[in-house]
């Protein structure tokens, strides 16, 4: 699963006295900006009961999710999951695992091991707490996630219940900040939405170089050439949980708290590392180091810088194994595995790991090279003595040499270019020829790839090139860029910080020069205080033989043995006497043929400087029988060599018996340390078995302390719940006994006094043998029976009139999820008024019946379709309505069809009909628009179509209606035949105003073909007047074309509502009776608002003004006006749009003003009207364009208003 980069991870470690603290972590908490935060909690809880920690933390929050975990369950974000009882939790990916507990593991669920989880999952992006508890669990979790870059918290030692937890905590030195709940809810959200770029207020330079100080001062440890960015987040995540208001703030912190530092320190130490990580490298790593088995080298160097605990280290031992093993060859292996942290290393040297650390491993790995100890894996121990881990400063002590492969992989990535660049060159130097370099996914060799030869680029793969001159060891050596102030000159001098530091090589120099002023010198070594190699001049590795096992710079493990006593004794000289010493020796040096040579060897204290404190110089020259000298700084000779070798030799064979005493005297020594050690062994294991037998004391009083905070938990929700169990028998108002199985009353209710002779002193008696004051009859078997077939059964009584229930039911115990039936539960109702209301009900239903029959007779005698409906369904329908359908009853009806909307045919309306009435019943449809009319389309039992106007009376008894249906359908056919007049009227009309307009170009066409037909009489006729004759005959015929087809369309029937613009379609009405207007005198005024649009049907909306423009040609004409007005306008109102057509032809009476809409009425002569236009008009525009048609009189003349509504 992929992983979700923007999500953090709280984990939260509790015990005895947990409960509490979460309680007033989780109730101060800012959820609502949690929203990329999810919290884990690992309680120690009694494995063997189940817990409440869910429902008692659930009724604290209520605005953030709490979940008990289940195996495979992803992490979310903005929510709370709780770790199961008998279950230890672990992550991978972001996934949470569930496995059961190791057998000797206290307590449960481990802190420790999902803490150690989350850190390789989540690494940075998480936070530890430790909440009150006993014990010490938590604590390597806490390491854990520190050293993966997290934050850790604990409790306040004051605020916490039990404080062992915490305190163990604390006491790692791993914990960032100690606080209470409260303030942990107030500042998690600050820490974990830090920003991935430091603010900048941090990016002060001076500020900076004073926390580098600090550093070096305390852990000799120089960040300068880190990644700046890095070291800024961290600072800045460090000023959050120290609550420090700036820089200069936290800087005075650093100064004061030494424990601070550490932790920044720490911080800074980002110990990331997972066994085989990223494998398909590993697979590709395996084929270069299969060159190193097949070579003739006896043996295998391997340095693994940067190790962190371990694990990569141990992951390349056991791929050298395994490929050893699979070829059968024989090779010592030597694996250096360093670190700058001493807690890393000592947590590899530890070698000891959890199932859940190696799962992902190959199960051939785990089955050949680990070993189950105690419940957890170590490493075999065959591969385990081939690994050397030592504590190691990468950037400053000297390297491991003659290495076949070194790895270093995500280390260079906080190291800045020039720091990159110069451990890059290191490797190249520690490198054999052709040895292999193992890099990180995110790392190369770009500043050197000339040293190297790529060997797979997608696994960070190279080889030293052989071909590459070897670079010169003085060049790479490390200067510091600052200095300790424990660092002291010979004079015990402070060296000042910001002191500008000289060249190494021409302080050395200028040093020996000091030191013998001709400087003859080439090979030599110089020497610290504490005999450590701090430099190496000329040839001098000659003399020296690199050792075998864990590195250190110690003189006497390079110097060759022949040579290492002498060597010693001229140090301890020159140191006590402040003077220079020499001594000529044999020695063997494989140099050009020559194994064996005398050679001088010259020691002489240094001037101290800035990089030479106490230091001496070692020398060595080549020499033939001469010994060299040093008198007052010159060098001299001296031939009594020979004379010396006798002594010398003497001396010698007594040192060397000495030597073999003191031998023999540490071989008795050493055996009885190893009888010491073996009884101290003996100690350790009695000592192991009695911390064992504490934990698990511990971890059973930490179990038993848990059970008790949720007994007294339950204890205080039972007081709650006997308190509402008193207040409700107090408040019911019916008798109520309770028994157990063996009919033993348990508890009851006042009002059973209204029955039984019961009192207190009758608790625990049988309830037969209670008198009661009514004869309950069989009532022992009755309870008997429900007891045990577990089903209710009821009594009813009567006695003097009064009528009793008498309900028992069986008591339900649930325990462990189970159902436990325990005993039964009486009730005694008196019901006699329940009874009087059912004989009352009983009346009153004969009486609905007979009126029920009453009605039905009346609606069989209506001629329309008739139902009635209780509000849901229909409850009858009369005679006609079954003749209509085929019917011979209305249960019949009602077995085919659920409702009368399934007989509704989809057309026109009764589409919408059912549109509106989804989610309402129809009925309730037709009642809520009870104003408007509705059709409905049926089919009759022939499949003929009838059309219907449906009605709702107002209920006439609760919800009870009558629906009428009246068939319309011989009236729609009615109104099929007006429309069809309307529209041949309305043809006619444009018939008379194409005739109009025809006149003029036909007029025209006659005049040319006179003309034409004169020219051509008189001979004048030629091409030109042909060609002009023939253009506008062209152009008249195609303006007469035009005509014909805007008649075509305008009586083409619209199928779908199209949008078009209003101001076009009544331009498009007024050109059709232009003519007609020309002819009678009557002038246009047109005001229309541009880009008006509405989505209708067009052809009819210019039907309509057709219509209303006809009638006020024909009023104007008729009423004999001499100026006469015809106003179009169309504007935007409030509510749509508003088309209106205003004459001046004096009005209409008031006598018929609000007739003029009816069918077949016309103040027209019969012969000039029919009385069907305006009719046809309003229903155009009310039923099918859904708008508004209005006329009334207005400013001298008729006003026509089309409105529709947006």
């Amino acid at each position: 699963m992929k992983k979700q980069e923007n999500l953090r991870v709280v984990g939260i470690g509790a015990s005895a006295g947990g409960y509490e603290a979460m309680q007033e972590f989780f109730s101060h908490l800012n959820t609502s900006k949690n929203k990329h935060i999810a919290y884990v909690i690992t309680q120690h809880l009694d494995p063997a009961r189940p817990t409440m920690l869910l429902e008692l933390l659930a009724r604290d929050i209520e605005d953030i999710s709490i979940v008990m975990i289940e195996d495979n369950m992803p992490v979310v974000a903005n929510k709370i999951y709780i770790c199961p009882p008998n279950n230890n939790l672990t992550m991978k990916d972001n996934l949470f695992k569930l496995s059961p507990p190791l057998k000797k593991q206290y307590p449960k669920p481990s802190v420790n091991i999902f803490f150690t989880s989350l850190a390789k999952t989540f690494e940075s992006r998480c936070l530890g707490i430790i909440f009150s508890g006993t014990g010490s669990d938590g604590c390597e979790g806490i390491q854990a996630i520190k050293n993966a870059g997290g934050i850790t918290i604990a409790q306040d030692e004051k605020s916490a219940k039990y404080s062992s937890m915490p305190k163990a905590a604390i006491r790692t030195g791993d914990v960032d900040a100690i606080l209470t709940p409260k303030e942990m809810a107030e500042d998690i959200l600050k820490i974990l939405t830090l920003p991935d770029a430091p603010h900048e207020s941090i990016v002060s330079v001076g500020s900076i170089d004073t926390i580098y100080d600090l550093l070096i001062e305390k852990f000799d440890v120089d960040f300068t050439d880190y990644k700046l960015g890095t070291i800024q987040r961290r600072i800045e995540r460090r000023m959050v949980v120290n609550r420090s208001s700036s820089l200069q703030a936290y800087i005075e912190l650093l100064k004061k708290s030494s424990n601070e530092l550490t932790l920044l320190y720490k911080d800074l130490l980002i110990i990331v590392t997972s066994f085989f990580r990223d494998k398909a490298y590993f697979e590709s790593l395996e084929k270069s180091i299969l060159s190193l088995v097949t070579s003739n080298e006896k043996r295998i160097r391997v340095w693994v810088a940067g190790c962190a605990t371990g694990e990569e280290a141990y992951s390349i031992a056991m791929v050298i194994h395994k490929i050893l093993d699979e070829y059968d060859v024989k090779k010592t292996i030597q694996i250096f595995a360093t670190d700058i942290s001493e807690q890393a290393i000592d947590t590899a040297r530890n070698n000891s790991f959890t199932p859940e650390e190696i799962e992902h491993i190959d199960s051939f790995y785990i089955d050949n090279y680990f070993e189950l100890v105690d419940e957890r894996y170590e490493i075999s121990k065959r591969v385990r003595e081939s690994l050397i881990f030592s504590v190691h400063d990468l950037v400053k002590d000297p390297p491991f040499l003659s290495v076949d492969l070194i790895s270093c992989r995500n280390l260079l990535i906080y190291f800045n270019t020039t720091l990159q660049t110069r451990i890059i060159s290191i490797f190249h130097h520690s490198l054999k020829n052709s040895g292999i370099l193992f890099l990180g996914k995110s790392e190369a060799v770009n500043s050197l790839k000339d040293l190297y030869i790529t060997v797979d680029h997608q696994a960070k793969i190279f080889k030293k090139d052989a071909n590459t001159k070897d670079l010169n060891v003085g060049n790479l050596a490390y200067y510091p860029k600052r200095y300790s102030k424990r660092i002291y000159t010979g004079n015990q001098k402070v060296v000042h910080e910001k002191e500008k530091v000289l060249d190494k090589d021409s302080a050395i120099e200028s040093s020996m020069a000091s030191s013998i002023k001709d400087k003859l010198f080439k090979d030599y070594l110089i020497i610290d205080r504490n005999d450590s190699i701090t430099y190496i001049g000329g040839n001098a590795r000659r003399y020296i033989d690199f050792p075998i096992g864990n590195f250190n710079l110690d003189v006497f493990s390079f110097i060759k043995d022949e040579i290492r006593l002498d060597i010693r004794v001229l140090i301890a000289k020159a140191r006590k006497s402040s003077a220079s010493f020499n001594k000529r020796v044999k020695v063997e040096v494989d140099d050009n043929g020559d194994k064996i040579k005398y050679i001088n060897i010259i020691v002489f204290p240094l001037q101290n400087n800035d990089f030479l404190s106490d230091s001496v110089a070692l020398v060595f020259m080549e020499s033939s029988d001469e010994v060299v000298i040093i008198k007052d700084d010159k060098v001299v000779t001296s031939n009594y060599a020979r004379e010396l070798e006798t002594e010398l030799m003497l001396v010698k064979e007594q040192l060397q018996v000495t030597i073999e005493e003191l031998e023999t005297t540490n071989e008795e020594l050493q055996s009885t340390n190893e009888e010491l050690q073996s009884s101290n062994e003996e100690l350790q294991s009695t000592n192991e078995e009695l911390e064992t037998s504490n934990e698990e004391l511990q971890s059973s009083n930490e179990e038993l302390i848990t059970v008790n905070e949720e007994l007294e938990t339950k204890s205080s929700l039972l007081r709650e719940s006997n308190s509402d169990f008193e207040n409700v028998f107090r408040v019911l108002d019916f008798g109520m006994i309770i028994v157990d199985n063996n009919l033993k009353i348990k508890s009851f209710t006042q009002e059973a006094k209204e029955i039984f002779e019961i009192s207190n002193q009758n608790i625990h008696e049988l309830i037969t043998t209670v008198g009661t004051k009514i004869d309950l009859g069989n009532i022992r078997e009755l309870i008997l029976d429900v007891i045990e077939k577990r089903e209710k059964s009821v009594l009813e009584l009567q006695h003097e009139g009064v009528h009793y229930q008498i309900t028992i039911y069986p008591y339900v115990n649930r325990e462990n999820r189970r159902l436990i039936y325990d005993g039964a539960i009486l009730t005694f109702m008196d019901v006699t008024y329940i009874k009087e209301s059912e004989q009352k009900l009983i009346e009153s239903q004969k009486a609905i019946n007979e009126e029920k029959n009453r009605v039905t007779k009346l609606l069989d005698e209506q001629e329309t379709i008739t139902i009635l409906t209780d509000g849901k369904k229909i409850t009858s329908g009369n005679k006609q309505f079954l003749a209509m359908f085929g019917y011979e009853s209305f249960e019949s009806f009602l077995k085919v069809h659920l409702c009368i909307c399934d007989l509704f045919k989809d057309k026109k309306n009764v589409k919408h009909l059912k549109a509106e009435m989804d989610g309402l019943l129809w009925i309730d449809y037709i009642n809520k628009y009870s104003n408007e009319i509705h059709e409905v389309y049926i089919d009759d039992k022939n499949g003929l179509e009838h059309v219907f106007v449906v009605k709702a009376s107002k209920k006439i008894y609760k919800d009870a209606q009558v629906v009428t249906f009246t068939d319309i359908t011989i009236l729609r056919e009615h109104e099929t035949m007006l429309q069809q007049q309307s529209k041949m009227a309305s043809m006619g009309e444009m018939i008379g105003n194409i005739a109009h307009q025809w006149r003029q170009p036909l007029n025209a066409l006659s005049a040319s073909v006179y003309l034409l037909s004169s020219k051509y009489s008189d001979n004048d006729f030629n091409k030109n007047d042909m060609e002009a004759f023939t253009e506008k005959s062209n152009k008249l015929i195609q303006k007469m074309s035009s005509t014909i087809n805007d008649f075509k369309n305008f009586f083409r029937a619209d199928k779908e509502k199209v949008e078009f613009k209003v101001e076009e379609a009544v331009k498009e009405c007024v050109d059709f009776v232009n003519a007609s207007y020309i002819s009678n005198n009557i002038k246009f005024i047109f005001e229309c608002e541009k880009d008006l649009v509405l989505e209708s049907y067009k052809n009819e909306l210019m039907q309509v003004l057709l219509i209303l423009l006809n009638n006020a040609k024909d009023a104007l004409v008729e009423n004999k006006i001499n100026d006469r007005k015809v106003k179009v306008s169309s504007k935007k109102t409030n509510k749509g749009i508003d088309i209106t057509i205003q004459d001046n032809a004096g009005g209409i009476s008031d006598a018929i003003v609000k007739k003029v809409f009816e069918p077949y009425f016309t103040t027209k002569f019969q012969s000039d009207g029919t009385g069907i236009g305006l009719y046809m008009a309003k229903m155009i525009v009310e039923e099918s364009m859904s708008g508004y048609l209005t006329l009334e009189n207005h400013a001298g003349g008729a006003l026509a208003t089309i409105s529709f509504e947006s």
